[in-house]
């Protein structure tokens, strides 16, 4: 790195002592050295959140976390997905509406605007929001409920909220009849 004097002196840059790294930034070294020395200055303010970081931007992502804002909302029409960061919205745009200029398959069933790259989620598109009381339909047995899907994950998160669970647990497939038979209030069964 030169220096702005027009000469052919040069300006030393700084390097971790311990390893040799180079910056030309101080603050990129000071945040280098205080990896070796196992520092972690910066804390998140959650209360009962343990979580500690070198890096404002790995705190502001970790943030998001403890945020019910989702602020990242899919452009097609008809989705209504939304995101809290802009790598799962760009990951969703892929898997479900193809890359630009991608072919595009539409549901058109009375007016839906419903589009995807991939035959198996328009079928599972078709089959929650148009049939959903057909073949291959998810329902939650909790009496009363009457929720219906096709996806399985959607069942299983449905089916916990029922009991105030939102962490990991068993799960199992529950196919087919809309009436109840399961255990009140449980998880699908198989």
């Amino acid at each position: 790195m030169h220096n702005n004097n027009n000469n052919n002196n040069t300006v030393p840059m700084p390097a971790c002592s311990t390893c040799g790294y180079h910056t030309s930034h101080a603050g990129n070294l000071r945040r280098h050295v205080a990896g070796h020395l196992g520092l972690r200055p910066l804390a998140c303010a959650f209360p009962a959140c343990a979580f500690t970081c070198r890096a404002q931007g790995d705190l502001n992502t970790h943030a998001l976390k403890h945020s019910d804002a989702r602020s990242f909302a899919c452009p097609e029409p008809a989705c209504g997905y939304t995101a809290k960061h802009h790598a799962s919205l760009r990951g969703h745009l892929q898997r479900c509406h193809g890359a630009p200029g991608a072919q595009q398959l539409v549901c058109g069933q009375g007016g839906c605007l419903y589009s995807t790259p991939r035959k198996a989620l328009l079928r599972a598109h078709q089959a929650r929001m148009h049939d959903p009381g057909q073949g291959g339909a998810l329902a939650c047995r909790h009496p009363g409920c009457g929720f219906i899907t096709v996806v399985h994950t959607e069942l299983i998160l449905h089916c916990r909220a029922h009991n105030g669970r939102l962490r990991a647990g068993k799960t199992g497939r529950a196919r087919g009849s809309l009436q109840g038979g399961g255990p009140a209030g449980g998880e699908p069964t198989l």
